[in-house]
């Protein structure tokens, strides 16, 4: 009687993997492409729907240079880069958390809730088992 061999519990989940493909479509280098019709990936901002709101930002991508105004999202940049290797450091690991662990940071946020209720914050830290549906869409 053979048995299904079981999943291997140190990847990511799909989600995991599915948020962060879309997270980095604003950095394709779209170089080399033809405009007529094509995308402008680089004005692309995610759209993420939690259980009690809708969450629109743009992916805080390894090339963005933060403006002089932008200095809480230099903080929380930097805060998130310093826990991050602190328990790297502390679990002794390299890579990706396995699982829904972890989690994305947007900046120009704004949270919509129900009944037109509307926040909006220079950055925000999503984490991976909040988001129960995401995609992509125009800034306009």
């Amino acid at each position: 009687m053979s048995s299904e061999p079981s999943a291997p519990t140190n990847i990511p989940s799909l989600k995991k993997s599915v948020v962060l493909s879309l997270y980095s479509l604003p950095g394709i280098n779209t170089s080399g492409l033809p405009e007529d019709g094509a995308i402008d990936f680089a004005g692309l901002q995610l759209v993420i729907i939690t259980s009690g709101c809708m969450i629109t930002g743009k992916p805080l991508l390894d090339d963005y240079e933060p403006s002089s105004s932008e200095a809480m999202l230099v903080l929380i940049e930097a805060s998130l880069k310093a826990a991050k290797k602190e328990h790297q450091d502390t679990f002794k690991y390299n890579g990706q958390l396995s699982g829904n662990d972890g989690g994305i940071l947007l900046r120009d946020v704004t949270i919509r809730y129900a009944l037109d209720y509307v926040v909006t914050m220079p950055a925000l830290f999503v984490f991976f088992d909040q988001i129960l549906a995401i995609t992509v869409g125009d800034r306009t």
